[in-house]
C-alpha cells in the first residue's frame, strides 16, 4: 500500500501533511527538511587585510527555507514543490496537491501563438523556451546573455494577451530598455520606478519600486533574478500570492552570499537552459578569444592600504601605468576600425582612463555624484580630468550615446555599469574589462556585450581583453579566477606573447 501525503498550495506557500491536519512521520519530515537548508555567507570587508583575509572576514550562517505553522505542519515556498515531491516519492509517498487559491478566469492563460509568430522573428530555441513557459506554472530560464531574454519577455506579454503581467528588474536603465522593447509589440505598457508611476496591463517595475504594485498580477517575469534574491527583494516578490512566476538569468548560481538557493523557492526549478557551447553551435553567439594584457609595475600602489575601496581606487581606478596599458591596446583596435567598449566600475576610473583616450565617448548614469557635488567636481577639474563647465551625463546624452554606438556611428566608448547588462551591441568587436573584479556574475554578464552574432558586419568572433595584474598578489589572484572562469566556457585565451594558454598542460595558477 502506497502512503499518501497531502500538499496544500495557498498563496506563495505549500503545506505538507498526512491528511490535511496531522504531520507526516518525523523521519519523512526530516528528509523534506534536508534540501531546504543553505549556508549564507556575509562579508566583513572592513576587516580584510590586503592580500591576507582575517578569520572574521567571512561569516557563514546556516539558513532554512521552511517553517512550521500552528498545526505543526511543514510549510515551504511553492517553488520547491517539484523538489519536495521527488523526496516524498523516494520515501514511498504519493502526493495529492490541493490548490486553495481562488481560480483564475478561464481565458487568463489562453495562449495566442499566432500573435507571437506574426510579430516576432524567433531565433533558434526561443520557441522551445516559450513552449516551456507555456507548459509550466513557474520556473527559471537559465540562458546565455545573447539568447534574447528581453525578446522572450515581450513574447510572453504577446502570448498571454488576457493576463495582467508584472515585469520586475533590478535597475532603472534596464527597466527603460525593456519598456521600450515591449511597447513595440504590446499595447498598454506602464512603468513604475525611476520617477515613473504609470501602470498598464503590462507594467515594468524596478525592484526598489515594487511596493507600489497591487501584487495581483497573473504572471510575473523577473529579469536577472540572481540580483533579486536579497532579503528585501525576496520579501517583496513573495507578496505575489496567485501568479505564475518566471525568473530569467544568465548567471543562476553565482552569488557570493549563496542567496541564489532562494531562487527555486520563489520561481520553481529550471525549466529551460542553454549554455555557451550550445549557443555557439546554434549560431546565437560567436566564438570568443580572450586577449590578456600583462600589467607589471615595480611599484605596488596599494602597499600598506587595508581598506577595500582604497585598494581599488589606487590599484585599479587611478593606477596610471595600468590605465596607460589599457589605453594603448584600446587605441590600437580603434585605429584598426574595430568598435571598442571599455567597461569600468566607477566614474572615477572612467575619468582617469579618459585622459589617455581623447577620441572615446563616455557613458555613465545621469545621477553621477560629480554632477551635483561641486567640491568633487573641482577636484577633477584641478586634475585636468574635467572641464569647468562640463556636465558629465544627462538622460538625453546617455540615450543618444547608446543609439550612436548601437548604429556604429561611434567606435569607442568607456562606460560604467549602466552598460553592464540590458544593452545589445551586435556589431561590437572588442570588449575591454578594466574593472579588475572577482565576480563570477560579472565574468558571465560582461562578455555578453561582445559575443553576439551580427549579420550586418559579418562578425566572426568576439574579442575580450582583460588584465593580468601581476603587480599585486590579491589582484593577480582575481585575474587567475577570471581566467579559470573563461576556461570553463572553452574560450581561446591568448597570452601577451601571442601564444595560447593551455589549461591542461599547466596549473591554473601558472603564469600567463
Amino acid at each position: 500500500m502506497v502512503n499518501q501525503a497531502i500538499v496544500k498550495r495557498s498563496g506563495p506557500f505549500i503545506q505538507f501533511s498526512a491528511d490535511g491536519e496531522r504531520p507526516l512521520p518525523a523521519d519523512v519530515v526530516g528528509e523534506l527538511e534536508k534540501p531546504l537548508y543553505y549556508t549564507h555567507l556575509s562579508f566583513e570587508w572592513a576587516q580584510m587585510r590586503f592580500g591576507n583575509g582575517s578569520e572574521n572576514s567571512i561569516n557563514a550562517e546556516t539558513r532554512r527555507l521552511f517553517q512550521y505553522d500552528e498545526q505543526g505542519l511543514l510549510v515551504a515556498q511553492k517553488g520547491f514543490l517539484s523538489k519536495l515531491r521527488a523526496v516524498l516519492t523516494a520515501q514511498g509517498y504519493a502526493c495529492e496537491v490541493i490548490d486553495c487559491n481562488e481560480p483564475k478566469a478561464e481565458n487568463i492563460y489562453e495562449s495566442d501563438w499566432d500573435s507571437v509568430f506574426e510579430k516576432f522573428n524567433l531565433r533558434p530555441q526561443q520557441d522551445v523556451c516559450l513552449a516551456q513557459i507555456d507548459m509550466h506554472d513557474g520556473g527559471i530560464i537559465d540562458a546565455i546573455t545573447a539568447f534574447g531574454k528581453m525578446y522572450i519577455l515581450a513574447m510572453v506579454c504577446a502570448l498571454y494577451r488576457n493576463a495582467k503581467i508584472d515585469i520586475v528588474v533590478s535597475r532603472k536603465d534596464v527597466a527603460e530598455n525593456i519598456c521600450r522593447l515591449v511597447t513595440k509589440y504590446v499595447a498598454d505598457v506602464g512603468r513604475v520606478g525611476g520617477g515613473k508611476k504609470k501602470k498598464g496591463r503590462v507594467t515594468v517595475y524596478t525592484a526598489k519600486s515594487l511596493h507600489h504594485s497591487d501584487f495581483d498580477a497573473d504572471i510575473v517575469l523577473a529579469d536577472e533574478v540572481h540580483e533579486l534574491v536579497t532579503d528585501a527583494n525576496a520579501a517583496q516578490i513573495s507578496r505575489y500570492h496567485n501568479a505564475r512566476m518566471f525568473g530569467f538569468t544568465a548567471s543562476k548560481e553565482t552569488r557570493m552570499d549563496n542567496a541564489h538557493y532562494r531562487l527555486e523557492g520563489l520561481f520553481g526549478p529550471t525549466i529551460f537552459k542553454i549554455d555557451y557551447q550550445t549557443g555557439e553551435s546554434l549560431g546565437l553567439v560567436v566564438p570568443m578569444t580572450v586577449q590578456w594584457l600583462d600589467v607589471q609595475t615595480t611599484v605596488n600602489p596599494c602597499k600598506g592600504v587595508s581598506n577595500i575601496t582604497q585598494q581599488k581606487r589606487w590599484g585599479i581606478w587611478r593606477h596610471d601605468n595600468r590605465n596607460k596599458i589599457i589605453a594603448e591596446m584600446a587605441n590600437a583596435y580603434f585605429k584598426e576600425g574595430k568598435q571598442v567598449l571599455i567597461l569600468v566600475d566607477t566614474v572615477d576610473h572612467l575619468l582617469h582612463l579618459r585622459k589617455y583616450l581623447p577620441d572615446f565617448s563616455i557613458c555613465c548614469g545621469e545621477n553621477a555624484r560629480v554632477n551635483s557635488d561641486d567640491r568633487l567636481k573641482q577636484t577633477y577639474v584641478s586634475a585636468g580630468l574635467m572641464e569647468p563647465d562640463e556636465v558629465l551625463m544627462n538622460v538625453q546624452r546617455r540615450e543618444q550615446t547608446r543609439k550612436d554606438f548601437e548604429r556604429r556611428e561611434i567606435f569607442g566608448v568607456i562606460a560604467t555599469g549602466v552598460w553592464a547588462v540590458g544593452v545589445s551591441f551586435d556589431g561590437l568587436n572588442v570588449l575591454m574589462r578594466a574593472d579588475g573584479a572577482d565576480s563570477e556574475t560579472a565574468n558571465i554578464q560582461l562578455p555578453g556585450r561582445v559575443c553576439r552574432t551580427d549579420d550586418k558586419t559579418g562578425k566572426q568572433c568576439g574579442i575580450l581583453v582583460d588584465c593580468m595584474d601581476y603587480w599585486d598578489r590579491k589582484f593577480k589572484d582575481r585575474s587567475y579566477n577570471r581566467r579559470r572562469s573563461y576556461g570553463t566556457r572553452g574560450w581561446t585565451q591568448v597570452k601577451s606573447d601571442g601564444s595560447i594558454w593551455n589549461p591542461v598542460s599547466r596549473s591554473s595558477r601558472g603564469k600567463i
